[in-house]
């Protein structure tokens, strides 16, 4: 299942969305939350990637996928 499907599953409507300019109730940022998203992020970069890369758009797109699924569930 492509990320754009699984993104937009029935029962996914009340998640917040990441923006950077957040709506209170409908979306959040990582610094502006209380949540706990940076964390989460951070734990997944170490644990997950093969290696630390310098910035997304280096990271194979077989590893975007997999960060990507493991966040968006």
């Amino acid at each position: 299942m492509p990320v754009e499907l699984l993104v937009q599953q029935p029962g996914r409507e009340h998640l917040p969305v990441l923006q950077p300019n957040p709506r209170r109730g409908h979306s959040t940022w990582f610094t502006k939350s209380k949540n706990g998203i940076s964390r989460s992020i951070n734990q997944m970069m170490y644990s997950m990637l093969r290696f630390g890369y310098s910035k997304w758009s280096v990271i194979p797109s077989d590893e975007r996928e997999l960060w990507f699924r493991q966040f968006a569930v």
